[in-house]
């Protein structure tokens, strides 16, 4: 018949190796100094400690995905940004070679009337505006009615008004909707 003991060595001095521990593993140390196997002894996170921890880490979590997510939207506010300046630079362009080939012709103005309008990279004419959105086919294009184009959330008018009988004026204006709903 074999017996298994097991014997705990503990320092003399027990105050100083008790500094710093929680109550429970003080309790546990007081438990090994009455000669409790030295199994019960081993100390680890009580369940306090784990919760405390769990909440700090989902706070700082929380704070994290809430910066990664600011970035995110308003990385896509510039992107959309970008893309509508270049709308706009589009469709003063088109309307200036609509003005060009009025002016190459020896007319000043009749194919660009006074109005609301909407055009595409391959307008000759300015249409009426019906505030449709623009579309995005394969290549990059962006118009109106593309064979195979997405629709965008995108919308271009142009303006146009003539403030002198020498002058024309044209203002384009491009506007979408953002996810956020601005």
């Amino acid at each position: 018949q074999k017996q298994q003991r097991e014997r705990l060595i503990l320092p003399t001095n027990m105050n100083r190796l008790q500094k710093g521990f929680t109550p429970y593993i003080n309790f546990a140390m007081r438990l090994c100094r009455k000669g409790v196997a030295a199994r019960s002894c081993i100390t680890g996170f009580t369940l306090l400690e784990a919760l405390i921890a769990l909440f700090i880490i989902s706070i700082a979590l929380t704070g994290a995905i809430s910066v990664i997510m600011a970035q995110s939207a308003a990385g896509r506010l510039i992107q959309n940004n970008f893309i509508a300046s270049g709308l706009a630079q589009e469709g003063i362009e088109i309307t200036r070679n609509i003005r060009d080939t009025d002016f190459f012709a020896g007319n000043f103005g009749p194919s660009l009337p006074v109005g609301t309008y909407q055009v595409q990279w391959d307008s000759t004419a300015p249409v009426a505006y019906d505030g449709s959105q623009l579309q995005k086919n394969s290549t990059g294009f962006y118009g109106y009615n593309l064979s195979g184009g997405a629709n965008t959330t995108f919308r271009r008018a142009l303006v146009i008004s003539y403030p002198s009988p020498d002058e024309i004026q044209v203002i384009v204006s491009v506007s979408w909707q953002e996810r956020s709903g601005n």
